[in-house]
């Protein structure tokens, strides 16, 4: 049995290929881009509100991540290393805090937007329009619960 192989078809097919693969990589590599933009941009817009927050030394949430921060907004959580992701607006960077050791490392936008969710980041970000009336719904909740208990005595 022989097996015979054209070197040249199966070069063209690989240059098809090859093609597509690049036209897929620069499309990856815009929409990072376009992520980057819109997540330094939503900072540009929250930011007198993220001051707001950290002047009345409110903590920062996120909608599903347990942990908060009076630093800046919860933009991520890498569980498998137990790394908490903050942002320092002011700066536009993104602190890596060890929950662990409590060592911290910054990371620019554009390089954490990179190595972690899109996702996760836009939503904590966003959070803070939702995070005051979270609070005062809580708020509510125990002075309900106090008035519970003194009207039962």
């Amino acid at each position: 049995m022989s097996i015979e192989i054209n070197s040249e078809e199966l070069i063209k097919d690989f240059e098809v290929v090859h093609e597509h693969y690049e036209a897929n990589r620069k499309k990856i590599e815009e929409l990072l881009e376009a992520q980057k933009n819109l997540f330094s941009k939503t900072i540009d817009q929250l930011k007198p509100a993220i001051d707001w927050v950290r002047e009345k030394q409110l903590t920062f949430t996120h909608p599903r991540i347990k942990y908060q921060s009076g630093r800046g907004p919860i933009v991520g959580y890498n569980s498998k290393d137990n790394l908490l992701y903050v942002l320092e607006a002011d700066r536009k960077w993104v602190i890596k805090v060890d929950l662990y050791s409590k060592e911290e490392k910054q990371l620019p936008v554009w390089k954490f937007i990179e190595e972690s969710s899109f996702e996760d980041a836009m939503d904590g970000l966003l959070y803070i329009k939702k995070m005051i009336n979270e609070y005062n719904n809580q708020l509510l909740v125990s002075i309900n619960e106090l008035e519970s208990q003194l009207k039962k005595y």
